[in-house]
């Protein structure tokens, strides 16, 4: 009888133990389940609608020589920061039927097509400093316009979820530069007239 004991025990802790591990198997199957019934995302093609600059900021320097009897000079240092950035367009119409949790793995796809094509790192900042030197002659008053633009692409991506299709849009913008422009001055007595750059930028 004393023999047979342990064998009860081992029984009773056998079938404890097995109504415990029910529960845990019957979970991960479900889980199983659940991750093998998610349909896979892939990025079937994308397409560039346009690349358009975009004005970041401008600043404009007047210089007013109008009662002068010498070519006025002035230096300026300008500095400017922007941000390489890339947007998922949330519209109804192209991803009507996707839900939110996808966001994050459609701007996934977006950013790693958008690094192998233009090579950039996004959500990096760029920093361009510029010294400049304005004149103007005697008797004008000039304005100088500094335009600080960055670089833009306007894309589709055609992702395929599950065997179905979506066109998800995105937009990127990336670089910066500058340019000088030179807009509508006046001569001493008060006429208007087109600035020009021959005074030396």
């Amino acid at each position: 009888m004393l023999q047979m004991i342990p064998y009860g025990i081992a029984a009773v802790v056998g079938g404890l133990v097995g109504k415990q591990a029910v529960p845990v198997f019957v979970g991960l199957e479900k889980s199983l389940k659940q991750v093998t019934s998610t349909p896979a995302v892939q990025l079937l093609r994308s397409a560039i609608v346009e690349e358009p600059p975009v004005v970041l900021a401008t600043e404009e320097i007047p210089l007013d020589n109008r009662f002068g009897n010498k070519i006025l000079v002035s230096e300026h240092e300008f500095v400017r920061t922007a941000t390489i950035s890339l947007t998922v367009v949330q519209d109804n119409n192209l991803v009507r039927g996707l839900r939110g949790s996808w966001l994050p793995i459609l701007e996934s796809l977006a950013q790693k097509e958008v690094k192998k094509t233009l090579g950039v790192e996004l959500n990096s900042q760029i920093t361009r400093r510029v010294k400049v030197v304005f004149s103007t002659e005697p008797g004008y008053l000039v304005r100088y316009r500094v335009v600080w633009k960055q670089d833009s692409r306007r894309g589709l991506l055609e992702v395929g979820v599950g065997g179905e299709t979506y066109v998800v849009p995105y937009l990127v913008t990336f670089g910066l530069s500058h340019a000088i422009e030179s807009i509508a001055g006046e001569v001493r007595g008060g006429q208007e007239l087109l600035a020009n750059q021959s005074g030396g930028i």
